[in-house]
């Protein structure tokens, strides 16, 4: 009579870390009467104890419970016997994998408000956390229906971009995890708004287009009608131009920039990493009154 056994479980196939306890279930389809013995033995890529806490633990239904904890990192050797035979696929090698350090892993750029109908995109870096290292995320909208998102390796290693797009306002979840086990946060909340209208922002001031070296130039962001999600200016020249932005009133901003050197500055305004209209700006900086030659 053919006796059929089969391995299988997260103790096989599956994350296994160093120190964690796990199990691996054997199914026989045997007559009951058969006095064939289950064993399983385990070998490490070094010397000494391999695993603890190792017990094969039978049921009434032909099936048995192999637990144990790897104490050894790297692959390690289970050797499954039944009746001194070997079953399919054993010995099976197991990748033990360094505990999970969840304190190390960082997701940033999620925001907690993103515009409906544009392009988004998080990091997620894993550096340092042990384990597989493998990052899944998940994004639940209103209507309680998945949001596509696509994972992608980052320019760097352990780093991983999440992109999606939000189809509709409302409160989303981002759940993200680490080997199947959720992120310190997760699941982040995350509200879909109105899409920024830019036509709606207003820029005016004599610093969008001339100063002097060494004076202060102004100028002002008028964005009451969209609101202030993502703004972002920069100053770029042939010299230092520290600047400041202070909040008018509700969805305005003066800016003052001081331009140290004489030449072309380039004025960038963005609105959720979109440039407003008129955005770049080139200012021309002369020579202030009492500049140096």
């Amino acid at each position: 009579m053919t006796c059929r056994v089969k391995a299988e479980g997260p103790g096989l196939y599956g994350g296994v870390a160093i120190g964690q306890p796990t199990y691996f279930t054997v199914t026989v389809n045997a007559a009951p009467s058969s006095r064939a013995k289950l064993d399983v033995q385990f070998s490490g890529p070094e010397k000494g104890e391999v695993v603890r806490d190792s017990e094969i633990v039978k049921h009434h239904d032909n099936t048995y419970t192999v637990k144990y904890t790897p104490v050894q990192q790297g692959n390690i050797g289970v050797s499954v016997t039944y009746g001194r035979d070997h079953i399919p696929g054993s010995p099976f090698t197991v990748v033990v994998m360094p505990t999970l350090d969840l304190s190390k892993i960082k997701v940033f750029g999620l925001h907690v408000k993103a515009e409906v109908g544009r392009d988004q995109e998080f990091t997620v870096t894993s550096k340092g956390t042990g384990g597989q290292g493998k990052v899944a995320a998940r994004i639940t909208g209103p209507s309680s229906k998945p949001v596509p998102c696509k994972l992608d390796p980052g320019p760097i290693s352990d780093n991983n971009l999440v992109r999606f797009t939000l189809p509709e306002e409302g409160r989303y979840e981002v759940d993200v995890t680490l080997d199947g086990v959720p992120v310190p946060g997760s699941p982040f909340p995350v509200e879909g708004v109105p899409a920024t209208n830019l036509s709606k922002v207003h820029t005016y001031g004599a610093g969008l287009k001339s100063g002097m070296a060494g004076y202060p130039a102004i100028f002002t962001i008028d964005a009451k009608d969209c609101g202030d999600r993502g703004l972002c200016v920069s100053v770029e020249g042939p010299g230092a131009a520290k600047f400041e932005c202070r909040h008018k009133s509700e969805g305005a901003w003066t800016v003052t920039y001081l331009p140290m050197r004489p030449g072309e500055y380039i004025i960038s305004i963005l609105f959720s990493d979109t440039h407003v209209p008129g955005s770049p700006f080139k200012a021309h900086v002369t020579l202030g009154f009492d500049h140096p030659k």
